[in-house]
């Protein structure tokens, strides 16, 4: 009987010391797991801060070559923009004047010196707004600011009034030829002048000069002709301008989409002659900064 209780003893000893062995094997390879885990952690923050480090270089090389470029062009960021209107005075000069504005900003033109914000006077690029208005329309504007419009020689009137300004024409034939027209001074009447092109200034661009003609004449329209030709230019040509007698431009003509071996359509004579129709104009200002001289 003795025997038997010693064996019972002795077996569940042994049982309660092999749990005890294999929980204490347990933790020795946890432990041994966690401390590879910070190892594979350790070394992977290493590379990670190493990565960091290579890009943070790089970056400062970057800016450190771009400053060096504009140094050795002589110009400096603060240089091209100081002295340019910005978008916000734009608008805010629009809004003073109750003058519904759209204003847009030009960048990486072929001649930097456009680059900035300009107020968007007229607009075409797909003929879905019809140009041959009256002088109500003409004066107080037509169209959506969004897409096609003509702002309103009363609005421009406002714009122009007190402060000297430039006018850029922008010009794309549907060959995707793009040029334009630069003038340093524009100015018009009012409308008890019938809104006289008084003032260009100084033509620069690419375009060729096709407004100069149009010089010290009256805006027209199919129903009040102020022109100097005998017939009634805007009826003619199908739209608003400063006509002479008749035109060495006409953006606001009739939109055609193809060559007409007749004068018609939206021309600039001196870009591409006066029988192509541009596919897309627009007519922009700003306060003279001098900047074009």
């Amino acid at each position: 009987m003795r025997t038997v209780i010693f064996l019972v003893v002795f077996g569940v000893l042994a049982t309660v010391s092999g749990q005890q062995q294999t929980e204490a094997n347990n933790v020795q390879i946890s432990g041994f797991l966690f401390e590879l885990l910070l190892t594979h952690l350790s070394a992977l923050e290493g590379r990670i801060q190493e990565k960091l480090d290579e890009l943070a270089k790089n970056q400062t090389l970057q800016i450190e070559q771009l400053m060096r470029s504009l140094q050795a062009s002589g110009t400096s960021l603060n240089q091209r923009l100081s002295g340019l209107p910005n978008l916000n005075e734009q608008t805010s000069l629009c809004q003073q004047l109750n003058v519904p504005c759209r204003v847009e900003t030009i960048e990486n033109h072929n001649d930097g010196r456009l680059d900035g914000s300009w107020v968007v006077l007229q607009h075409r690029f797909d003929g879905s707004l019809t140009f041959n208005r009256d002088w109500h329309d003409y004066r107080d504007g037509f169209g959506d600011q969004r897409g096609e419009h003509w702002l309103g020689l009363k609005h421009m009137h406002r714009l122009l009034t007190g402060n000297r300004h430039e006018l850029l024409i922008l010009l794309e034939s549907f060959e995707n030829e793009t040029a334009y027209a630069n003038y340093d001074d524009f100015r018009i009447g009012d409308e008890s002048e019938q809104f006289v092109l008084k003032t260009l200034g100084k033509y620069s661009g690419t375009a060729g000069d096709s407004l100069k003609y149009h010089l010290n004449s009256k805006f027209s329209t199919h129903d009040q002709d102020n022109d100097a030709h005998t017939n009634n230019c805007a009826f003619m040509y199908h739209g608003g301008w400063w006509y002479k007698d008749c035109y060495a431009s006409n953006l606001n003509g009739r939109y055609i989409n193809q060559q007409q071996f007749k004068e018609d359509g939206l021309i600039w004579n001196s870009f591409k002659g006066p029988f192509t129709s541009m596919k897309m104009s627009k007519i922009l200002i700003r306060p003279y900064t001098g900047t074009n001289s």
